[in-house]
C-alpha cells in the first residue's frame, strides 16, 4: 500500500512545475537506482510508489526538496529481489506518467564472501552455468544473463 503521507506530498505538487525524480533501492544482492525528470514530478512520483508496491515493496523514505525552484523528489525503497523485470516495469510506471527516464542502473555485486554461494538452485548442476562477475554485474549463463525466470529452467542441460 502506498504510504498517505507520500501520497499527501504528491498530489500538493503542481503538475506544471518541471522537475526530478530519483528512486534507490539499495540490498546487499543488489541495487537499482532510477532518476527521471518531467513536467509532473507528483505523478511521476506515485507511479513510482504505486509500482513498488505492485512489487511487493515498501517505500521506507520519501524527501521532497526545491533544488533551483524545481522539485527534486528522492524516493527510498525496499524490495524483496532487485531485477531486470523490476527496473523495466518502473521504468514504463514513469513514462506513463509523462516522465523521461535519464538513467536506469542495476547492480548486482561480483565480490565478496558470498558471491560463489549464490548460484541459483535452478542452475546446480547444469553445463551452461558461467557464473562469473564481469565488472559489477555476474553473468548466469548465455540463455540467462540474470538468472532463470522460471523453475525447472527450460534450458537446464
Amino acid at each position: 500500500m502506498v504510504d498517505s503521507s507520500l501520497s499527501l506530498v504528491l498530489s500538493a505538487l503542481d503538475d506544471s512545475i518541471y522537475g526530478q525524480v530519483v528512486l534507490q533501492v539499495s540490498m546487499p544482492s543488489a541495487s537499482l537506482y532510477l532518476a527521471a525528470q518531467g513536467q509532473s514530478v507528483g505523478s511521476i512520483g506515485q507511479s513510482i510508489a504505486q509500482g513498488i508496491d505492485e512489487l511487493g515493496g515498501t517505500v521506507l523514505r520519501q524527501e521532497l526538496r526545491l533544488v533551483q525552484g524545481a522539485p527534486h523528489l528522492r524516493i527510498q525503497a525496499q524490495l524483496s529481489t532487485v531485477s531486470h523485470d523490476h527496473g523495466q516495469r518502473l521504468r514504463t510506471a514513469v513514462i506513463a506518467a509523462g516522465g523521461d527516464v535519464r538513467r536506469l542502473r542495476l547492480r548486482f555485486p561480483s565480490h565478496g564472501p558470498n558471491f560463489t554461494q549464490r548460484q541459483p538452485s535452478t542452475c546446480l548442476g547444469c553445463r551452461h552455468y558461467y557464473g562469473r562477475g564481469h565488472g559489477r554485474t555476474r553473468l548466469i549463463c548465455a540463455m540467462h544473463p540474470l538468472g532463470p525466470e522460471t523453475d525447472p529452467c527450460p534450458d537446464y542441460n
